[in-house]
């Protein structure tokens, strides 16, 4: 449909949702509040960030909005997809939810619903074309293609496991306790950097996994090669190509 990608968040989502349901009241904050005695307590009116209930409440709230309000229809499929569809049975919009973030596109009709979600709540961000959404960066391109990479997750997430060189050397030698916590947290970030846009890592980091329950020295030196080969290329990552017209 060559529509532009949008991204928004919500700030303070879980407060901006209904009544809570239930009668809760807490303590006040570490600072206290002005004008009140530090015993007293609160009465929620609305869930807060912390609750059990707090995603679901928002998760329904949410729902409501886009499918009361804005009358979009939420997939058989997947729950967190909404459909926008015209008056000619046509598809007018779609809207992907991650909890308070929003990745979406459509036509001047979908659009004036987004707008219509920028007058009801407060958001963080409103933006089109490129953004971060469910921890990876997405960029459109001129062709309308879409550019997908995690090149900040590659900075931010992934480590070396230090070694020494006399260690390294230990190559079928049983790892540590200590070690094996560091290869579990490293092939953690590996694996879902490359499930998500690094799909040229995933047989080697899936082969990595067979290490467990007992890896050895030798598996530790693979995790770090890995992650150099992760951290050589960090714009690599996944573009999907518009469909022509003729074609759908």
């Amino acid at each position: 449909h060559r529509w532009l990608l949008g991204f928004l968040d919500f700030t303070q989502a879980f407060h901006s949702g209904d009544q809570i349901q239930r009668l809760l009241f807490a303590t006040q904050p570490r600072e206290g509040i002005p004008g009140l005695a530090p015993s007293q307590l609160l009465k929620l009116e609305k869930v807060c960030h912390g609750l059990t209930d707090g995603p679901l409440a928002w998760f329904i709230h949410l729902k409501k909005f886009l499918t009361e309000k804005l009358h979009y229809q939420q997939s058989l499929a997947d729950p967190c997809i909404y459909y926008k569809i015209n008056e000619n049975g046509k598809l007018s919009g779609v809207i992907a939810v991650a909890s308070d973030d929003l990745l979406h596109g459509g036509d001047e009709a979908h659009l004036e619903a987004m707008e219509e979600i920028k007058k009801n709540y407060k958001l963080g961000k409103y933006q089109f074309g490129k953004g971060k959404f469910t921890g990876k960066y997405f960029e459109q391109q001129e062709d309308f293609s879409i550019v997908i990479n995690q090149a900040h997750y590659v900075a931010e997430k992934l480590f070396d496991i230090s070694l020494e060189k006399s260690r390294k050397r230990q190559r079928f030698s049983i790892c540590t306790d200590k070690e094996i916590s560091n290869l579990r947290a490293s092939i953690g970030a590996l694996s879902w950097l490359s499930k998500e846009s690094r799909p040229d890592l995933a047989g080697r980091v899936a082969l990595l996994q067979q290490a467990f329950p007992k890896p050895r020295v030798k598996d530790l030196i693979e995790a770090n090669a890995i992650t150099t080969e992760a951290r050589r290329y960090p714009d690599s990552g996944i573009k999907i190509m518009p469909i022509e017209p003729q074609n759908l």
